[in-house]
């Protein structure tokens, strides 16, 4: 299923995304974070029609999702970044996602809820996930970034939606 992805600075999402999400966001804020874009999935032209369930599920799970033109699914996550740190969390409905890009383009990935975990050389793509809280996942985050940094990988500490975007397209051309 080909997605598209937006990044969004509209005020009315953060509101939605800081109302949805603040728990999460004030642990995030806590440890470093601050808010950096909305991030949304666009699914394919006619898809709340086709992907009904989805929809069901999303709005089940109080995501943040609505139908745009033509019925497309459009599913909006806040992204915050620690920009001391060169890293992302991704916030959404099964929890936190960590990533950090390095300037050899190798990305590291932390989850902080059961995922398939991922160890993809070709792609340089690595991917940690098992239930944890928010504070312990970036403190393993943390902990693998500094091995990669230990074998001369360096952060890279540009916070861009591109940069993210290359972590998050490698982590889904692995499922």
């Amino acid at each position: 299923m080909k997605v598209d992805y937006r990044q969004d600075h509209d005020p009315e999402l953060m509101n939605l995304a800081r109302a949805r999400y603040s728990d999460e966001i004030r642990q995030l804020r806590a440890v470093g974070f601050s808010e950096f874009c909305c991030y949304t999935e666009l699914l394919p032209k006619y898809s709340a029609i086709t992907q009904l369930p989805i929809l069901i599920l999303a709005k089940l799970n109080r995501e943040i999702i609505r139908v745009e033109s033509p019925l497309r699914l459009a599913m909006v996550q806040p992204i915050l970044a620690h920009r001391e740190r060169g890293a992302y969390a991704l916030v959404f409905g099964m929890g936190i996602k960590f990533y950090t890009l390095f300037t050899d383009s190798t990305g590291l990935i932390s989850a902080n809820f059961p995922s398939q975990p991922i160890q993809d050389m070709t792609l340089k793509i690595y991917k940690t996930a098992e239930p944890r809280s928010i504070e312990d996942c970036w403190q393993a985050h943390n902990a693998e970034v500094a091995g990669f940094q230990k074998m001369g990988r360096e952060v890279e500490n540009l916070i861009r939606f591109e940069s993210y975007m290359s972590i998050s397209r490698r982590e889904e051309a692995t499922a």
